[in-house]
């Protein structure tokens, strides 16, 4: 995606309708390997049960890739 974008662009990771949380969080992770800054929308209406945004936002963080995720 690199060449696609002017340097030091960011990307925002939306959350589509019929697309769950696991696929927006696999096209962040992506792009956040690819060195992008990478910032995804987590939809608080596909959040179904309690830590689920917290082992969202764990996976985000501990990926190696530099995506820095918080609640």
């Amino acid at each position: 995606m690199r060449h696609h974008l002017p340097a030091g662009s960011g990307v925002s990771v939306t959350a589509l309708p019929g697309q769950d949380l696991a696929d927006t969080v696999g096209v962040t992770l992506e792009c956040a390997a690819s060195d992008e800054d990478t910032i995804p929308h987590l939809a608080a209406t596909r959040i179904s049960r309690a830590g689920e945004l917290d082992a969202i936002v764990r996976r985000l963080s501990d990926s190696g890739t530099g995506c820095r995720a918080r609640p």
